[in-house]
């Protein structure tokens, strides 16, 4: 049976690659498991079912074509100017233009019919579900089709220049998840997961880590809030950045304003310490 799978498989492909044999080797046992699946005593599937049935297909193409060279070589990709060349013109192809929530994606049209106070007032539409029923209007047919219309709407006010602050994103599209605290928790769980890493790396580690995390280690002792901070100083000395790659100083009574008028901002975003 092998063999026959092999020769008609081989009439459309000289020599399928692995991905290939794998497809047919699935496809087979799951249309008769218990005659080429992998079965244990008690006649139960094993994990990979199907393992055996793969490696004797493809042994079989390997044993085909053991006197067939030009078989064995697959034929190359060829470059962007062999391929026109030989076709006289460019070929088009799919190419990733954007990626969900980057801040280069952006649409541009909105959705027929609609202009920004219409949108506005679905969205407050929402707002109002979400305020009376709370995380269960998400089950709503309507709610799943004004959030489709309100889309771009929502992409508009994040992308726009300057961008929105979160305080008003949160207003906007409250999603009944307190961020604040989600990321708190989420810093110290995961900054304890990392100073602990950090430490039993001591004999592995290079002196630098090794004479801040003495430096730390009697401060973050029982103070949850130095956790994260300590977490993000372990990683900028593993990495070798420089603490102004990351913190920007400024004085402990400085608002808003002042910090944006007496420190020069750089183009990437920054921690400001006070």
């Amino acid at each position: 049976m092998v063999r026959e799978t092999v020769d008609a498989m081989r009439e459309h492909c000289p020599n399928p690659n692995r991905a290939v044999c794998s497809e047919i080797a699935k496809s087979t046992v799951t249309q008769y498991p218990k005659i080429f699946g992998d079965l244990t005593e008690e006649v139960e599937p094993l994990d990979s079912v199907y393992h055996s049935l793969f490696t004797k297909i493809k042994t079989g193409v390997q044993h085909k074509n053991r006197n067939h060279t030009l078989d064995r070589i697959r034929r190359p990709k060829r470059s962007y100017e062999e391929e026109r060349d030989i076709s006289g013109q460019a070929k088009t192809a799919r190419t990733k233009v954007g990626s969900y929530s980057c801040i280069n994606w952006q649409t541009q049209d909105l959705p027929e019919k609609e202009t920004p106070d219409s949108l506005e007032n679905k969205r407050q539409a929402m707002a109002t579900i979400f305020s009376c029923v709370g995380p269960r209007g998400a089950d709503k047919r309507e709610v799943g089709y004004l959030m489709k219309l309100t889309y771009t709407y929502q992409r508009h006010m994040i992308n726009t220049c300057p961008p929105s602050s979160i305080s008003d994103l949160q207003e906007h599209y409250g999603n009944g998840i307190e961020i604040d605290s989600r990321l708190t928790q989420a810093l110290l769980n995961k900054g304890k997961r990392i100073a602990n890493f950090f430490r039993s790396q001591k004999t592995k580690g290079r002196r630098a880590i090794q004479c801040l995390l003495n430096e730390i280690d009697g401060y973050i002792r029982g103070n949850n809030d130095l956790t994260a901070t300590a977490a993000i100083l372990l990683l900028m000395t593993h990495f070798i950045e420089k603490d102004e790659s990351l913190f920007l100083l400024a004085d402990v009574t400085a608002t808003r304003v002042d910090v944006e008028v007496q420190i020069p901002l750089p183009n990437t975003p920054r921690l400001i310490v006070l």
